[in-house]
Protein backbone atom coordinates (compact mmCIF):
# COMPACT_ATOMS: atom_id res chain seq x y z
CA UNK A 1 0.00 0.00 0.00
CA UNK A 2 1.03 3.69 -0.48
CA UNK A 3 1.44 6.18 2.38
CA UNK A 4 2.81 9.70 2.63
CA UNK A 5 5.41 10.91 5.10
CA UNK A 6 5.44 14.34 6.80
CA UNK A 7 7.01 16.00 3.73
CA UNK A 8 4.40 14.59 1.36
CA UNK A 9 6.71 11.95 -0.21
CA UNK A 10 4.98 8.68 -1.30
CA UNK A 11 6.32 5.49 0.34
CA UNK A 12 5.40 1.92 -0.65
CA UNK A 13 4.77 -0.25 2.42
CA UNK A 14 3.91 -3.98 2.49
CA UNK A 15 0.56 -4.87 4.12
CA UNK A 16 2.27 -7.14 6.65
CA UNK A 17 4.40 -4.25 7.86
CA UNK A 18 1.36 -2.20 8.79
CA UNK A 19 0.38 -2.85 12.37
CA UNK A 20 -3.30 -2.63 13.22
CA UNK A 21 -3.75 -0.74 16.39
CA UNK A 22 -5.87 -2.59 18.95
CA UNK A 23 -8.36 -0.81 21.11
CA UNK A 24 -6.73 0.59 24.17
CA UNK A 25 -6.98 -1.67 27.15
CA UNK A 26 -6.49 -0.39 30.69
CA UNK A 27 -4.51 2.56 29.23
CA UNK A 28 -1.46 0.47 28.33
CA UNK A 29 -1.62 1.06 24.57
CA UNK A 30 -2.02 4.79 25.05
CA UNK A 31 1.13 4.84 27.20
CA UNK A 32 3.18 2.95 24.63
CA UNK A 33 2.40 5.29 21.75
CA UNK A 34 4.10 8.38 23.19
CA UNK A 35 7.25 6.35 23.85
CA UNK A 36 7.56 5.42 20.19
CA UNK A 37 7.05 9.05 19.24
CA UNK A 38 9.78 10.21 21.58
CA UNK A 39 12.21 7.65 20.21
CA UNK A 40 11.66 8.69 16.60
CA UNK A 41 12.09 12.38 17.42
CA UNK A 42 15.56 11.77 18.81
CA UNK A 43 16.77 10.09 15.60
CA UNK A 44 18.03 12.45 12.86
CA UNK A 45 16.00 12.28 9.68
CA UNK A 46 17.81 10.82 6.71
CA UNK A 47 15.36 12.32 4.20
CA UNK A 48 17.26 14.63 1.77
CA UNK A 49 16.28 18.33 1.94
CA UNK A 50 13.96 19.71 -0.65
CA UNK A 51 15.37 21.89 -3.48
CA UNK A 52 15.98 25.65 -3.15
CA UNK A 53 13.25 28.20 -3.84
CA UNK A 54 13.38 29.74 -7.33
CA UNK A 55 13.56 33.53 -7.81
CA UNK A 56 10.01 33.64 -9.16
CA UNK A 57 8.55 31.88 -6.12
CA UNK A 58 10.71 33.99 -3.78
CA UNK A 59 9.33 37.19 -5.31
CA UNK A 60 5.77 35.88 -5.06
CA UNK A 61 6.28 35.02 -1.39
CA UNK A 62 7.89 38.31 -0.37
CA UNK A 63 6.79 41.03 -2.80
CA UNK A 64 6.79 43.74 -0.12
CA UNK A 65 10.39 42.97 0.86
CA UNK A 66 11.49 43.15 -2.77
CA UNK A 67 9.78 46.49 -3.31
CA UNK A 68 11.19 47.98 -0.12
CA UNK A 69 14.77 46.92 -0.93
CA UNK A 70 14.46 48.20 -4.51
CA UNK A 71 13.13 51.59 -3.38
CA UNK A 72 15.79 51.98 -0.69
CA UNK A 73 18.64 51.28 -3.12
CA UNK A 74 17.19 53.62 -5.75
CA UNK A 75 16.69 56.42 -3.21
CA UNK A 76 20.27 56.02 -1.95
CA UNK A 77 21.64 56.26 -5.51
CA UNK A 78 19.58 59.35 -6.33
CA UNK A 79 20.46 60.93 -3.01
CA UNK A 80 24.17 60.45 -3.63
CA UNK A 81 23.78 62.08 -7.06
CA UNK A 82 21.89 65.04 -5.58
CA UNK A 83 24.53 65.55 -2.89
CA UNK A 84 27.30 65.65 -5.46
CA UNK A 85 28.42 69.16 -6.45
CA UNK A 86 27.44 69.85 -10.08
CA UNK A 87 29.98 71.00 -12.66
CA UNK A 88 29.00 74.00 -14.77
CA UNK A 89 30.25 74.55 -18.32
CA UNK A 90 30.57 77.83 -20.21
CA UNK A 91 31.37 78.24 -23.90
CA UNK A 92 32.78 80.96 -26.15
CA UNK A 93 33.27 80.84 -29.92
CA UNK A 94 35.77 82.62 -32.14
CA UNK A 95 36.17 82.68 -35.91
CA UNK A 96 39.54 82.73 -37.68
CA UNK A 97 40.02 85.12 -40.61
CA UNK A 98 38.04 88.03 -41.97
CA UNK A 99 34.29 87.52 -42.20
CA UNK A 100 33.79 89.64 -45.32
CA UNK A 101 32.86 87.93 -48.58
CA UNK A 102 35.85 89.11 -50.71
CA UNK A 103 38.35 87.61 -48.31
CA UNK A 104 36.64 84.25 -48.19
CA UNK A 105 36.38 84.18 -51.98
CA UNK A 106 40.18 84.01 -52.28
CA UNK A 107 41.26 80.52 -53.41
CA UNK A 108 42.65 78.51 -50.50
CA UNK A 109 41.38 80.96 -47.89
CA UNK A 110 38.87 78.52 -46.36
CA UNK A 111 41.36 75.68 -46.10
CA UNK A 112 43.96 78.00 -44.56
CA UNK A 113 41.58 79.33 -41.90
CA UNK A 114 40.42 75.84 -41.02
CA UNK A 115 44.01 74.78 -40.50
CA UNK A 116 44.67 77.82 -38.33
CA UNK A 117 41.54 77.10 -36.29
CA UNK A 118 42.87 73.65 -35.51
CA UNK A 119 46.24 75.14 -34.51
CA UNK A 120 44.73 77.86 -32.33
CA UNK A 121 42.50 75.32 -30.54
CA UNK A 122 45.60 73.46 -29.37
CA UNK A 123 47.03 76.70 -27.95
CA UNK A 124 44.17 77.19 -25.47
CA UNK A 125 45.39 74.67 -22.88
CA UNK A 126 48.95 76.02 -22.96
CA UNK A 127 50.44 78.65 -20.69
CA UNK A 128 50.19 81.23 -23.47
CA UNK A 129 46.42 81.35 -22.90
CA UNK A 130 45.92 79.68 -19.52
CA UNK A 131 48.28 82.02 -17.64
CA UNK A 132 46.58 85.32 -18.58
CA UNK A 133 43.17 83.68 -18.16
CA UNK A 134 44.08 82.50 -14.65
CA UNK A 135 45.34 86.00 -13.81
CA UNK A 136 42.05 87.53 -14.98
CA UNK A 137 39.77 85.29 -12.89
CA UNK A 138 42.14 84.50 -10.02
CA UNK A 139 43.75 81.14 -9.51
CA UNK A 140 46.69 79.10 -10.64
CA UNK A 141 47.73 78.45 -14.20
CA UNK A 142 47.55 74.68 -13.64
CA UNK A 143 43.93 74.93 -12.48
CA UNK A 144 43.04 77.06 -15.49
CA UNK A 145 44.67 74.58 -17.87
CA UNK A 146 42.73 71.72 -16.27
CA UNK A 147 39.44 73.61 -16.58
CA UNK A 148 39.93 74.81 -20.16
CA UNK A 149 39.46 72.89 -23.38
CA UNK A 150 39.05 73.89 -27.01
CA UNK A 151 38.26 72.26 -30.32
CA UNK A 152 37.63 73.43 -33.87
CA UNK A 153 34.14 72.90 -35.23
CA UNK A 154 34.48 70.44 -38.14
CA UNK A 155 34.49 71.92 -41.66
CA UNK A 156 34.63 75.48 -40.36
CA UNK A 157 37.11 78.06 -39.12
CA UNK A 158 35.37 78.42 -35.74
CA UNK A 159 37.14 77.64 -32.47
CA UNK A 160 35.01 76.57 -29.52
CA UNK A 161 36.43 77.26 -26.03
CA UNK A 162 34.89 75.54 -23.00
CA UNK A 163 35.56 76.19 -19.32
CA UNK A 164 34.27 74.09 -16.42
CA UNK A 165 33.92 74.94 -12.74
CA UNK A 166 31.79 74.18 -9.70
CA UNK A 167 30.74 77.85 -9.80
CA UNK A 168 28.66 78.93 -12.79
CA UNK A 169 29.87 82.54 -12.81
CA UNK A 170 33.51 81.49 -12.56
CA UNK A 171 33.11 79.12 -15.52
CA UNK A 172 31.66 81.96 -17.62
CA UNK A 173 34.42 84.37 -16.60
CA UNK A 174 37.13 81.81 -17.33
CA UNK A 175 35.76 81.09 -20.82
CA UNK A 176 35.60 84.82 -21.56
CA UNK A 177 39.15 85.35 -20.26
CA UNK A 178 40.47 82.45 -22.35
CA UNK A 179 38.81 83.82 -25.50
CA UNK A 180 40.34 87.23 -24.86
CA UNK A 181 43.77 85.71 -24.15
CA UNK A 182 43.67 83.67 -27.36
CA UNK A 183 42.71 86.74 -29.38
CA UNK A 184 45.58 88.73 -27.85
CA UNK A 185 48.00 85.88 -28.54
CA UNK A 186 47.03 85.69 -32.21
CA UNK A 187 47.18 89.48 -32.57
CA UNK A 188 50.67 89.51 -31.07
CA UNK A 189 51.79 86.85 -33.52
CA UNK A 190 50.29 88.76 -36.43
CA UNK A 191 52.06 91.96 -35.49
CA UNK A 192 55.41 90.37 -34.66
CA UNK A 193 58.39 91.16 -36.87
CA UNK A 194 59.15 87.92 -38.75
CA UNK A 195 62.84 88.83 -38.89
CA UNK A 196 62.96 88.93 -35.09
CA UNK A 197 61.64 85.41 -34.60
CA UNK A 198 63.59 82.34 -33.55
CA UNK A 199 62.81 80.74 -36.91
CA UNK A 200 64.62 83.49 -38.78
CA UNK A 201 67.60 83.28 -36.40
CA UNK A 202 67.79 79.54 -37.03
CA UNK A 203 67.72 80.20 -40.76
CA UNK A 204 70.56 82.73 -40.45
CA UNK A 205 72.67 80.22 -38.52
CA UNK A 206 72.01 77.53 -41.13
CA UNK A 207 73.08 79.89 -43.93
CA UNK A 208 76.30 80.72 -42.06
CA UNK A 209 77.03 77.01 -41.55
CA UNK A 210 76.42 76.41 -45.25
CA UNK A 211 78.83 79.18 -46.19
CA UNK A 212 81.51 77.73 -43.88
CA UNK A 213 81.07 74.26 -45.38
CA UNK A 214 81.31 75.68 -48.90
CA UNK A 215 84.52 77.58 -48.08
CA UNK A 216 86.12 74.45 -46.61
CA UNK A 217 85.08 72.38 -49.63
CA UNK A 218 86.53 75.01 -52.01
CA UNK A 219 89.80 75.18 -50.07
CA UNK A 220 90.32 71.41 -50.13
CA UNK A 221 89.42 71.27 -53.81
CA UNK A 222 92.08 73.87 -54.57
CA UNK A 223 94.68 71.91 -52.60
CA UNK A 224 93.86 68.72 -54.52
CA UNK A 225 94.10 70.49 -57.88
CA UNK A 226 97.40 72.16 -56.92
CA UNK A 227 98.97 68.87 -55.88
CA UNK A 228 97.87 67.16 -59.08
CA UNK A 229 99.26 70.06 -61.11
CA UNK A 230 102.67 69.99 -59.39
CA UNK A 231 103.05 66.26 -59.98
CA UNK A 232 102.16 66.37 -63.63
CA UNK A 233 98.70 64.82 -63.48
CA UNK A 234 99.10 62.97 -60.18
CA UNK A 235 101.88 61.66 -57.91
CA UNK A 236 103.43 58.26 -58.41
CA UNK A 237 102.31 55.36 -56.28
CA UNK A 238 104.08 54.83 -52.95
CA UNK A 239 105.35 58.39 -52.78
CA UNK A 240 104.72 60.95 -50.00
CA UNK A 241 102.71 63.07 -52.41
CA UNK A 242 100.41 60.09 -53.09
CA UNK A 243 99.63 59.71 -49.38
CA UNK A 244 98.92 63.44 -49.10
CA UNK A 245 96.58 63.23 -52.09
CA UNK A 246 94.64 60.37 -50.53
CA UNK A 247 94.20 62.36 -47.31
CA UNK A 248 93.08 65.43 -49.24
CA UNK A 249 90.56 63.43 -51.27
CA UNK A 250 89.13 61.88 -48.10
CA UNK A 251 88.80 65.34 -46.54
CA UNK A 252 87.15 66.59 -49.73
CA UNK A 253 84.48 63.87 -49.57
CA UNK A 254 83.71 64.81 -45.95
CA UNK A 255 83.57 68.50 -46.88
CA UNK A 256 81.16 67.83 -49.76
CA UNK A 257 78.94 65.78 -47.41
CA UNK A 258 78.91 68.58 -44.82
CA UNK A 259 78.05 71.09 -47.55
CA UNK A 260 75.17 68.94 -48.77
CA UNK A 261 73.74 68.56 -45.24
CA UNK A 262 74.07 72.29 -44.55
CA UNK A 263 72.33 73.05 -47.84
CA UNK A 264 69.37 70.79 -46.96
CA UNK A 265 69.01 72.37 -43.51
CA UNK A 266 69.17 75.90 -44.91
CA UNK A 267 66.62 75.11 -47.63
CA UNK A 268 64.22 73.55 -45.10
CA UNK A 269 64.42 76.52 -42.75
CA UNK A 270 64.02 78.90 -45.66
CA UNK A 271 60.81 77.16 -46.74
CA UNK A 272 59.42 77.26 -43.18
CA UNK A 273 60.30 80.93 -42.82
CA UNK A 274 58.68 81.85 -46.14
CA UNK A 275 55.51 79.94 -45.26
CA UNK A 276 55.33 81.54 -41.83
CA UNK A 277 55.77 84.98 -43.39
CA UNK A 278 53.15 84.39 -46.07
CA UNK A 279 50.62 83.06 -43.54
CA UNK A 280 50.64 86.38 -41.70
CA UNK A 281 47.95 88.90 -42.52
CA UNK A 282 44.22 88.64 -42.59
CA UNK A 283 44.09 84.84 -42.29
CA UNK A 284 45.57 85.11 -38.79
CA UNK A 285 42.86 87.45 -37.49
CA UNK A 286 40.52 85.96 -34.90
CA UNK A 287 37.23 87.45 -33.72
CA UNK A 288 34.81 86.53 -30.94
CA UNK A 289 31.47 85.69 -32.56
CA UNK A 290 29.75 84.21 -29.49
CA UNK A 291 30.64 85.70 -26.09
CA UNK A 292 31.10 83.36 -23.17
CA UNK A 293 27.80 82.01 -21.86
CA UNK A 294 26.83 79.26 -19.45
CA UNK A 295 25.73 75.97 -20.98
CA UNK A 296 24.26 74.60 -17.73
CA UNK A 297 25.54 71.87 -15.44
CA UNK A 298 25.87 68.12 -15.50
CA UNK A 299 23.18 67.71 -12.81
CA UNK A 300 20.65 66.16 -15.18
CA UNK A 301 23.08 63.70 -16.74
CA UNK A 302 24.35 62.74 -13.29
CA UNK A 303 20.81 62.04 -12.09
CA UNK A 304 20.05 59.98 -15.19
CA UNK A 305 23.15 57.88 -14.68
CA UNK A 306 22.38 57.46 -10.97
CA UNK A 307 18.82 56.39 -11.80
CA UNK A 308 20.03 53.74 -14.22
CA UNK A 309 22.60 52.42 -11.77
CA UNK A 310 20.08 52.57 -8.92
CA UNK A 311 17.50 50.56 -10.88
CA UNK A 312 20.01 47.87 -11.80
CA UNK A 313 21.46 47.69 -8.28
CA UNK A 314 17.96 47.77 -6.75
CA UNK A 315 16.80 44.80 -8.83
CA UNK A 316 19.91 42.80 -7.95
CA UNK A 317 19.71 43.61 -4.23
CA UNK A 318 15.96 42.97 -4.02
CA UNK A 319 16.29 39.60 -5.73
CA UNK A 320 19.20 38.65 -3.50
CA UNK A 321 17.36 39.55 -0.29
CA UNK A 322 14.14 37.69 -1.13
CA UNK A 323 16.08 34.63 -2.31
CA UNK A 324 18.04 34.56 0.93
CA UNK A 325 14.90 34.96 3.01
CA UNK A 326 12.97 32.30 1.08
CA UNK A 327 15.80 29.78 1.27
CA UNK A 328 16.62 30.11 4.97
CA UNK A 329 14.69 26.91 5.71
CA UNK A 330 16.46 25.11 2.90
CA UNK A 331 19.82 26.20 4.24
CA UNK A 332 18.89 24.95 7.73
CA UNK A 333 17.87 21.60 6.29
CA UNK A 334 21.21 21.38 4.48
CA UNK A 335 23.05 22.05 7.69
CA UNK A 336 21.03 19.46 9.65
CA UNK A 337 21.54 16.89 6.89
CA UNK A 338 25.27 17.56 6.89
CA UNK A 339 25.40 17.18 10.66
CA UNK A 340 23.42 13.94 10.49
CA UNK A 341 25.74 12.46 7.88
CA UNK A 342 28.79 13.55 9.82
Amino acid sequence: MTVHDADGVQIEVAPDDVAVAAPPANGQASDAQPAATDESSDTPSSTPPRGPVTPKIALLRYPVTAVVVFVVVLVVALGAALLRTPTYTAEARLIVGQTNVPSRAVPGFTAATQTLASIYARVVDTNAVAEPAATAVGGTTAAARAALSASPIPDSSIVRIEASSADERRATRLAAAAASALRDYVTKLDRADPYATQLYRDYQLAVAQLATAQVRESSITQQVNALIGRTGGGPAVDTPEAAVLVDLQTALVAAKTATFEAQLKADSLKTSFVQATQSRGETADITVIAPAASQGSNRRSTLQLAAILGIVAGIVCALGVVLLRANLGYLRELRRSAQAQG
